[in-house]
């Protein structure tokens, strides 16, 4: 039904829309952080992009809803001191560039599951350049608090988008929602929700 999907915000690197369906209302933020270019400025535009999107998370979060972030961050997450990201897969120093995607986190209470070896299953990886080299720069977030809502976390590399060539492979999450039995859109449950 139309009426279940609202877009409520779009710009170039970021679309935000309310989703309600099934007896659950989901806010869903998709977000691609800008690439790595060269430029002087590059690192400080990269901070105030996260930092923009971070206010457009506190704008359009509706407290009700549930959130999924999916997020393309240009970044690798790194291994630091925060509950929002595990160590599966994590490189070992902290990058400015991580830095600034976990200022995002921290400011949005969201977390990193694929990060967490007791959800993530099997390879870490879902870029490959075209020199061959392979880094996790994909990601589908949730709120901190939904942690026990997590099922399992793994990236989909077999999954035909009809690219020329390979580039991103589909990070993808399983999570076990609660559904409101008094919806009106409630017509069955379904559980767990597997996103891609």
């Amino acid at each position: 039904e139309e009426d279940h999907l609202s877009i409520v915000h779009a710009d170039p690197r970021r679309l935000i829309a309310s989703v309600t369906c099934v007896g659950l209302t989901l806010d869903c933020f998709v977000f691609h952080a800008p690439s790595e270019n060269g430029a002087p400025d590059e690192l400080v535009r990269y901070e105030a992009w996260w930092k923009e999107s971070a206010s457009l998370y506190s704008k359009f979060k509706r407290g009700h809803a549930k959130s999924l972030l999916f997020i393309d961050a240009n970044a690798e997450a790194c291994e630091c001191d925060s509950r929002l990201v595990g160590s599966l897969g994590v490189k070992k120093e902290l990058s400015a560039r991580f830095s600034a995607m976990l200022g995002f986190l921290e400011a949005t209470s969201t977390m990193l599951p694929s990060t967490f070896s007791t959800v993530h299953e099997g390879p870490c990886c879902t870029y490959k350049h075209s020199t061959g080299n392979k880094r996790r720069i994909d990601y589908v977030a949730v709120e901190a608090c939904d942690a026990d809502a997590l099922v399992s976390s793994w990236v989909e590399d077999d999954l035909d988008v009809s690219t020329l060539r390979d580039d991103h492979f589909v990070a993808s999450l399983s999570v076990s929602f609660p559904v409101s039995h008094h919806s009106p859109l409630t017509k069955r449950c379904v559980k767990p929700y597997d996103v891609a």
